[in-house]
């Protein structure tokens, strides 16, 4: 015997198959997951970090930060998380290859755990240490630059840029940004430190900037010297 189902039933069992998938949806249940790739830290001072990684598809880029290493069991309700530097101000995140999350507030000499997550899904964790409030405060020394496709015009958006100076014999802690909708990258060597973040690390004739662009499907390495940084020469990602 055939069972028959009246049309206003199918209707309603749709409806709420609609209504489920788009609420899971909204609640960061099904959205795209991906392990973090190439997770570094950037921008450390005494008062603010930055953390910035990629991930094999577009995702959601979000973090949340403890100081007692205490998170939520569920934290589908959560308000404040920190966002990609892009998008603070929105109220609601987009998916992306690149995440560039820079954590302000911070206090100085101190130990902060963080969570990275996909929707709600953590896909790691970890920690960092602000650096020491510096006496000595260097003058504004901004480099920048570009990023463009082979044709040399069209300009690669939300690029990660990191930058770090070497000498003979010593290194600096990693600066890091965005490219902007033209391409554009600007990082202050003003805010420089030293590896292990005690004292501003101080640019000589001879020192060489080494820049690494990220893309997420690829990655470039350029190097400069001091004097040949205003700009950079542009960076063709082939």
């Amino acid at each position: 015997m055939k069972l028959k189902v009246a049309p206003w039933v199918v209707l309603i069992i749709g409806s709420l198959i609609i209504f489920v998938v788009l609420l899971l949806y909204a609640l960061k249940l099904i959205e795209p997951t991906s392990p973090v790739q190439n997770l570094f830290l950037s921008n450390i001072t005494d008062h603010q970090a930055t953390l910035s990684w990629t991930t094999k598809k577009p995702t959601r880029g979000q973090i949340l930060i403890s100081e007692d290493n205490k998170f939520p069991f569920l934290p589908l309700f959560i308000k404040k998380w920190e966002k990609d530097d892009g998008e603070k101000n929105l109220s609601t995140a987009n998916f992306y290859l690149t995440h560039h999350i820079t954590i302000g507030s911070l206090k100085p000499n101190k130990t902060y755990y963080f969570r990275i997550y996909s929707g709600w899904k953590k896909v790691l964790q970890g920690s960092f240490t602000t650096g020491n409030t510096l006496t000595t405060i260097l003058p504004p020394n901004p480099v920048y630059g570009r990023v463009l496709l082979q044709d040399k015009k069209t300009p690669v958006i939300g690029s990660l840029i990191y930058l770090e100076v070497k000498e003979a014999s010593a290194s600096s802690a990693l600066l890091s940004a965005l490219t902007n909708p033209d391409g554009r990258w600007s990082i202050d060597l003003a805010n420089l430190r030293t590896v292990n973040l005690g004292k501003t690390f101080k640019l000589a004739t001879n020192s060489a900037e080494i820049l690494i662009v990220d893309t997420g499907q690829k990655r470039v390495k350029a190097r400069t010297t001091v004097g040949k940084d205003k700009p950079w020469s542009n960076i063709i990602l082939k």
